[in-house]
């Protein structure tokens, strides 16, 4: 198994990758699902005026998601020497599939949150993630 090395990694691509999901977020909580959410949540966009801190802790999150993915998919190529948009797409897949998705389902049955609810929040990091790991998977 190969070490990872920091400068393995697509440094420029993960800070693409972070900007991609904070773009995403901004058009899925905004035209795309912004009022749908809002109902589900019991809020309006007046009780929405985030802290610019909420962003940019939001902005280092969606960083530490690219770096991680980023690994990951190191590791997969490390051992199928095959870096590519259908990699990334599948890592970013897995992830969500072995232990996003799975982690906030189990949550989420407990807390009784409604199902569209649930679609619109892990659709989201699941989109997310795809992008993310597309932009990783082709940019080497």
């Amino acid at each position: 198994m190969s070490e990872l090395l920091v400068t393995e990694l697509n440094y420029l691509a993960i800070l693409v990758a972070g900007v991609s999901n904070m773009v995403l977020g901004f058009l899925w909580y905004g035209p795309i699902f912004g009022k749908p959410w809002m109902a589900l949540i019991g809020k309006t966009e007046e009780d929405l005026n985030p802290n610019p801190i909420v962003y940019l802790v939001s902005f280092l999150l969606s960083l530490l998601m690219a770096v991680v993915l980023s690994i990951f998919i190191h590791h997969v190529d490390a051992s199928i020497q095959a870096m590519s948009l259908v990699l990334g797409l599948l890592v970013a897949l897995l992830a969500w599939v072995g232990f996003v998705g799975p982690a906030t389902f189990q949550n989420n049955l407990y807390s009784g949150i409604s199902k569209k609810l649930f679609a619109i929040d892990y659709g989201y990091v699941l989109i997310a993630l795809l992008i993310q790991g597309a932009i990783i998977g082709v940019w080497r």
